[in-house]
């Protein structure tokens, strides 16, 4: 079996909050009592794509498991290969307009290219800053919750704000077993 961590989202932007809560993230996978066969990492590693947040980024990543990151919309390409598999932003509306306004272009042919090849189990993505699940060109689409901060549904914002930095971070993993996958979800606090 194989067994993937998946973290999102940890927006590192030099400051001690995020600082503390990607080491809180990072610390809970390396002492684990079995290594994961690897991290994976969603994007938006930096906040403002700097290349001291990435130089912190790459001494927070490191870990027993090997760490696969792809980029986000924050990531800034340059300075990220500079420092430094999966994608980032959720390929179809997951029903919250903050998010869904800037969902990955080109669903249908990503669907397409899913649909013909059948060894693909689900679809893993981050962006949303919560943990979320829906079904995406016949497959489990799995959006990992974020490290940075929650995403708050329309239903839980009384004063309209879009993200909770107070709510603990969390991560997923997820076990593959042939062609099966099973996703738990984790609060670290």
């Amino acid at each position: 079996m194989l067994v993937l961590a998946q973290v999102s989202d940890f927006h590192i932007d030099g400051g001690p909050e995020r600082t503390a809560r990607a080491e809180r993230v990072m610390g809970y996978l390396a002492a684990l009592p079995r290594p994961v066969d690897a991290v994976l990492v969603t994007g938006d590693v930096a906040d403002h794509g700097r290349p001291a947040e990435y130089r912190a980024a790459r001494e927070l990543l490191g870990g027993p498991a090997p760490v696969l990151i792809c980029p986000g919309n924050h990531d800034r390409r340059a300075s990220f290969r500079r420092a430094l598999v999966a994608m980032h932003h959720p390929p179809l509306a997951l029903g919250v307009p903050f998010v869904d306004e800037i969902a990955q272009a080109g669903g249908d042919r990503l669907a397409e290219v899913v649909r013909r090849h059948q060894q693909v189990v689900a679809v893993l993505c981050g962006h949303a800053h919560t943990a979320a699940s829906t079904w995406f060109a016949g497959r489990q689409l799995l959006v990992a919750p974020g490290v940075a901060s929650t995403l708050l549904l329309p239903a839980e914002r009384p004063t309209g704000d879009v993200l909770d930095g107070d709510a603990p971070a969390a991560i997923a993993f997820h076990l593959l077993d042939g062609d099966r996958l099973t996703t738990h979800f984790r609060v670290v606090g």
